[in-house]
């Protein structure tokens, strides 16, 4: 299966092949994998969406409730997600460079 992606100004352009011989062994064909490929690609994005809502109605009730959190545990999803971000990316670009396999 090759997947091209191209994006220009938010457009995506996908071509996909599928090996029929390949689709055939699972009991699939071509009309199949792209409804199965469209499935999966709608319940993540629904799956995204409703974790941002819960996020959100979670900050929102912490506000009507008065919620008050200790400075350090304020920040400390900033930080989590900074590290592992920055960890991420010394982590791919030492992959990119051959430091690490």
């Amino acid at each position: 299966m090759l997947i091209r992606a191209q994006h220009v100004v938010d457009i995506v352009d996908r071509r996909i092949e599928v090996d029929d011989a390949a689709a055939a062994r699972y009991g699939l064909d071509r009309s199949d994998v792209a409804a199965a490929l469209l499935g999966r690609t709608l319940g993540v994005e629904i799956g995204q969406l409703f974790f941002v809502l819960l996020i959100l109605a979670l900050e929102r009730a912490f506000r009507v409730l008065e919620i008050h959190w200790p400075r350090a545990i304020e920040l400390f999803p900033g930080y989590a997600v900074g590290s592992l971000g920055a960890y991420w990316t010394i982590q791919r670009t030492l992959m990119l460079v051959g430091g690490l396999r």
